[in-house]
């Protein structure tokens, strides 16, 4: 610690203690997770999968030291928690801020599945957001690689509100879908700022969940489509296909990064799942229009990537030059179809196209 200038307690818990602190030499403000005395090799699955994970919709782990005997996690410093923002918005978070956030976490959740890992441990508290709005998956302290077939994991993980059932009856051999469930959970809970299954014990936590999927008589029956009235189709399918009593039905990160809740609307997704954003302007590039494009880019978080004229004329023909633009004529059909088209002038004339970072 004596490289870092303590400034305050962030939380606690029963691994031990979070510091802010700032970094003597640089300036850096950063978040230290202290450990009690307690299990090596509990603290250290922690650090073997931190190391593991590098992703911008994951805390970054920045170093790792002993002091007296007990070991520090160096992180970088966000500003809050999904928690922080549910408290300070009790009837729940905007509706385009949760759908930001629900990208952002099944980004980050499609990463640690891709690479074998489960976290166990999805809840808003463990959910940080940056001051620029970025999500940041943290506490790995319940993660796991995942083993073979036939592999069997501790059935005491996770906040008991976001377990999926398979946990709540003593099931062993789970997987990726528990992660998925804890998604499908956080869903109504940043949209309306009540847990949507707040039970008290494991068997009150069933009962909750068979209140909604059953099996119960229909006259106790309050299932997703009752409880949400107002939601669109596809805010209700998403959350179907995220809640579903067999894990092996409910579907992938990658699969719900897809789904219309997603695809549909005004929303523009960012990362490697992004489709293409269209930016309409009426006049031919110029200086000024680039500048101003450019501005727009950074503040949507979307990179320039061509301008063409619409329809695009000589397809297959690469890069042509238009009106002081670059034309890109090869556009694959599939990212055609992805496409935004968002015109902010009544005659639009050209197409900024941009694909989100």
């Amino acid at each position: 610690m004596e490289n870092y200038e303590p400034l305050g307690t962030i939380g606690e818990g029963t691994y031990g203690v979070v510091l802010k602190a700032r970094h003597k030499e640089t300036g850096q403000i950063v978040a230290i997770k202290k450990f009690k005395e307690s299990d090596e090799d509990e603290q250290a699955w922690e650090v073997r999968i931190l190391k593991q994970l590098k992703h911008d919709n994951i805390v970054n782990l920045i170093e790792v030291f002993r002091r007296k005997g007990k070991l520090h996690l160096v992180f970088e410093f966000v500003e809050r928690t999904i928690l922080e923002d549910l408290e300070r918005n009790p009837d729940g978070m905007d509706p385009i801020a949760t759908k930001k956030c629900l990208w952002q976490l099944l980004r980050s959740i499609q990463y640690c599945h891709s690479h074998h890992v489960i976290h166990r441990d999805i809840k808003p508290e463990n959910l940080l957001v940056s001051k620029n709005g970025t999500l940041k998956l943290c506490d790995f302290g319940f993660a796991r690689t995942l083993g073979g077939p036939g592999a069997r994991y501790t059935d005491y993980v996770a906040t008991r509100w976001y377990r999926g059932p398979e946990l709540l009856t003593g099931d062993t051999a789970y997987g990726t879908p528990v992660d998925v469930w804890a998604i499908g959970c956080m869903l109504p809970e940043m949209a309306t700022g009540a847990p949507l299954f707040p039970g008290e014990s494991d068997i009150d936590q069933l009962f909750h969940i068979m209140r909604c999927f059953g099996s119960l008589p229909e006259r106790l029956m309050q299932t997703l489509a009752k409880r949400f009235r107002d939601w669109d189709e596809g805010s209700l399918s998403f959350l179907e296909n995220c809640l579903r009593y067999e894990p092996e039905q409910r579907q992938t990160c990658a699969q719900l990064m897809r789904h219309p809740y997603f695809t549909e609307g005004d929303f523009i997704p960012s990362g490697p799942f992004g489709g293409m954003g269209i930016v309409g302007t009426g006049q031919p590039p110029s200086l000024l229009g680039l500048t101003a494009a450019y501005g727009l880019a950074s503040a949507g978080v979307f990179e320039l990537r061509a301008i063409r004229p619409p329809p695009c004329q000589g397809e297959g023909a690469g890069e042509l030059k238009c009106g002081g633009g670059v034309c890109v004529c090869d556009l694959p059909l599939s990212l055609a179809r992805l496409a935004r088209v968002r015109p902010r002038s009544p005659f639009p004339q050209y197409w900024l196209l941009c694909t989100a970072l």
